[in-house]
């Protein structure tokens, strides 16, 4: 089950802007319109005249301007697992040859993510990766945020050293909460206001871990 974010409401309010569910982007990022592409802030920026540079700056556009900012569908299932399981996904490189290369290196592989229950285990069978990914979580089984997530996957296998390879502000922002190292996923679609270690390519990723 995926849950909406509360709307954004204005002192008050004159105009109601509404939407229907936060898209898979938004809800990584916790963030109203939260995919790099969609214009909707870049428009309420220009029609404000104000900056949108963090999210906060975007909230207060609504704020200040009499608005109420709401989607209007609470929780939702999406059909990406039916959809998954059928057709896959696009990878982004050899992933099995990646994640064999790591768990030959000494490293198990975890998977955290925003996603629907159900989701990262259909996409493991898709693509036969289940054999090398040693555990998962995601908010569609607890509820609950990355950050949570993260610290709970790290306590129950006990790990003492980790590391995280996320695309979004998002994912570094969960890390910084959970006390987690971040490795920033270049060749993603999003970005990171943050100096981090950088992964050019998944196949990269190897002889990144090396170093560290």
């Amino acid at each position: 089950m995926l849950i909406g974010f509360d709307p954004i409401i204005a002192e008050t309010p004159y105009v109601l802007i509404l939407g229907s569910m936060p898209s898979v982007a938004s809800l990584e990022k916790h963030e109203y319109y939260g995919y790099r592409h969609n214009r909707f802030w870049k428009i309420m920026s220009a029609c404000f005249q104000m900056p949108i540079d963090h999210y906060a700056q975007k909230q207060q556009i609504i704020l200040s301007h009499h608005l109420i900012l709401w989607d209007v569908i609470h929780a939702c299932e999406r059909d990406e697992n039916e959809y998954l399981s059928h057709v896959g996904a696009t990878l982004y490189g050899d992933v099995r040859k990646v994640f064999e290369r790591l768990r030959g290196m000494g490293y198990e592989i975890g998977i955290v993510s925003n996603c629907q229950a159900g989701y990262i285990e259909v996409f493991l069978e898709y693509y036969h990766l289940g054999d090398l990914v040693a555990d998962i979580e995601c908010y569609g089984n607890t509820q609950q945020q990355k950050d949570v997530n993260l610290k709970a996957l790290i306590e129950r296998n006990h790990y003492e050293t980790y590391y995280y390879l996320g695309d979004t502000q998002g994912d570094y922002n969960a890390c910084q909460k959970a006390g987690v190292p971040f490795l920033f996923a270049a060749y993603g679609f999003g970005t990171v206001d943050a100096q981090v270690p950088q992964v050019e390519s998944l196949e990269q990723l190897p002889e990144v871990m090396k170093y560290l």
